[in-house]
Order: structure tokens, then sequence, then C-alpha cells
């Protein structure tokens, strides 16, 4: 398959799976698509290994065009990083001039305000933790988990991931939200190890709590306000090994006969990894494993991989230069704060000097009302009505 350029500022890496299909053609009926998996992304260009499967190659043969769609063929990551805060906001309003004088100038203008509106708010938050102590709920029933942080953006419908360990976890759909309450409704469970265990679990009381789905779609940019400080950053999860911190190793083989293999190393610090999150971790398209995160160290970066997945080559070669991700897509960004408020009214600009006495004269003034009628005079004498 030849390269495709697809500009920069992407996030595909080695092996993720992407679907290719004419752009011309409508999107509810792919005529000519191909799936294939990720080599390598530098730079603008896009280096994809077709898929093997006659089912995923569908209409290509023969067919030509130069516009072409491309995007991941799996499920939807983890929310993206939190949306930059708002554009500058207007300066604040002009102050009144000063009273006119006898015919005088006008009064100096006030000066622009320089007081900034407050700060935004922050972005949408989800990664939280619980300490309500429940069994691991049957699928169809629901619990009510109550959560430590208070300042979570959960809305109903979405589909979390609750985990006491890499053992004992549960999916589940928001069904009720009141205050820091969330009420779900278990779709999924995972009892010591095992999924789709219909008998009772431990009773835990030491939860992590996260997302299990996509973000919605970026809502539209709020009105102008003044720049706020920057924000918390928001989760992150693309690294590679810490070579002077991990000794370099083969790939490793998942276990047999009921047996588990973990895979310890030291990755990047300061990373959103909660257990039970799947990894995918590649020295290049040949050679990766992937599997659920059992431990992750945020301080120093130590990380422990079950592993379930793998592909590697003739001969075994030992390496310390992976790359790791979640295996699944980056989700898409998060929205951006609301905008400030306006800034404060700018003070009342000094009174103008009194100007010269005008020598222009003034306006005729209005007529005066008509004055009372004046008394009955004697006989022959004329009756006169004065106006002022």
């Amino acid at each position: 398959m030849p390269d495709i350029n697809i500009g920069t500022g992407f996030a595909y890496s080695r092996e993720q799976k992407v679907i290719i299909a004419n752009a011309l053609n409508s999107t509810l009926q792919l005529v000519d698509y191909i799936k294939g998996y990720v080599i390598s992304y530098v730079g603008s260009t896009l280096k994809v290994r077709s898929s093997s499967l006659q089912s995923e190659i569908v209409g290509v043969v023969g067919a030509t065009g130069s516009s072409w769609a491309i995007s991941l063929d799996g499920a939807i990551g983890l929310p993206g990083d939190e949306g930059p805060a708002g554009p500058t906001g207007n300066a604040g309003n002009i102050g009144a001039a000063g009273p006119t004088g006898a015919i005088g100038p006008a009064g100096v203008t006030g000066a622009a305000s320089i007081v900034a509106g407050p700060q935004g708010e922050p972005g949408d938050l989800y990664a939280g933790t619980s300490i309500t102590s429940t069994a691991i709920p049957f699928v169809d029933s629901s619990v009510t988990l109550i959560l430590v942080e208070t300042n979570l953006a959960y809305t109903l419908g979405q589909h979390i991931i609750v985990a006491a360990d890499t053992d004992n976890l549960f999916k589940a759909e928001i069904t009720s939200i009141s205050s820091n309450n969330l009420t779900v409704e278990c779709s999924f469970r995972r009892v010591n190890g095992i999924d789709g265990y219909t008998q009772n679990s431990n009773t835990f009381s030491s939860w992590e709590v996260n997302l299990d789905g996509a973000v919605g779609q970026q809502g539209p940019i709020g009105s102008i306000g003044a720049t706020g400080p920057i924000g918390a950053s928001g989760d992150l999860y693309a690294t590679e090994i810490d070579a002077a911190a991990t000794v370099a190793f083969p790939i490793p083989l998942p276990g047999s006969g009921g047996a588990t293999v973990n895979q310890q190393l030291t990755v990047g610090t300061g990373l959103a990894y909660t257990i039970g999150q799947k990894v995918i971790i590649a020295h290049d398209s040949l050679n990766w494993f992937s599997g659920p995160v059992l431990i992750y160290n945020a301080s120093t970066g130590l990380m422990s991989v079950e592993v379930q997945a793998y592909a590697r080559t003739y001969p075994y070669d030992s390496w310390n230069d992976h790359q790791v991700n979640l295996d699944g897509a980056v989700g898409k960004q998060g929205q951006i704060g609301p905008t400030g408020t306006q800034g404060l009214l700018g003070p009342t600009g000094d009174l103008g000097p009194t100007g010269a006495d005008s020598i222009v004269p003034g306006p005729e003034g209005a007529v005066g009302a008509t004055g009372a009628t004046g008394a009955q005079g004697t006989a022959d004498i004329l009756y006169v009505q004065i106006f002022s």
C-alpha cells in the first residue's frame, strides 16, 4: 500500500487498526474501502500495512480516486486533553464624558479598564474514586456509588468502568445522578479474573472509576472573554519505555493452562493509566504485546501489564525502546471552558474646563403663558387684553 499524506497533529501509533474509504462515496454505503494496520506515522506521512483478510478489502481493486477518508477501526478511547481557555475579552466600556461647560470643549475621555475578568472554569474531568462498600453487581442489576470527588462531569447514559483490581471489575451505564452519587446498571462483570462470572463476588470498598467510552462532540465556542490562567492538563497516555530503568527483554508470551504472565517495565511519569485499561507495547509492527494494566505508579513510572496478545519474529531479540499507548483511539478534544465575565466599567473622565463667555446670542425663549383676564372696567372704558 502506498504512503499516505494525511497532515500533522494526529495521534496514530504502531499497530493501531485503521479503515481507508473512498470519500466520494456515501458514508452509509462504503463501496470502496480497505482495512490495515499502522506501520509508522512520521511528519505528515502515514505508512499502513493492508489486512490479509479478504473480508476487509471491499471494492478496492481497480478503484481510482484522490479523496480518501481515514479513521481508526476500533473502539473510541478515553477523553482527550482539556480545551484551551477562551480568547481575550473586549476592553471595558469607555467612561462617560464630563459635563459640558458654557459652550466649552468636551471633557476628557476616561481611560479604558485594565481589570481582567475572573478565571474561566476548568474543563471536564472523569477519573475518580469511590469507597462505597459493595459486591460486584450482576448483569442488568443496579448499584449506587458515592464518589469521593465532587467536580466530575458525568451525565446520564455514559458508560463507565469500575475496578477494585484487574481481576474484579464491572462496566455499567449511568442511569441516575444525584450530587456525587451515581446509580449505574451493570452490563459486564469480571470476578476473580473470570469474565461473565455468574456467582456472588467478594465485597470491596475501594474502587477506581473512569469513562469506558467516548466524550461527546465539542460544544460551540463561547462569547469572547478575558484570558484566564492555563487550566489543569487533561489525561495523557502516549509514552515510551524508560531504557535507563528497564532491562531489555524479548516479546513475552501469554500464559497457558490458566497461568498468567506479567511484564514489568518503567515508562513516563504523570500519566493517567488506571487498573484494567488495556495498553499496547510495540517495538515495531511485527513485535508487540498487549493486555490490561495491573499496576501503574504515576510518581515513578513503574507499570505491570498482564500479557494477553502478542506478535513477534524470529530470532527473539531483546529490546527496551518500545512505544506504549492505550489499545484504542485517543478521545476528542475537551470542551473550551466558559467565557469570563466582562471587565469592570472604566472610571468617569475629569470635568472639562469652563469655556469662555459666548458672543453668540442664545436662542429665543418660548412664548409665555397667557396672563389672567383683568377686572371689569367702568362704562365707556375700552376693554383691552394684554399678552406678554
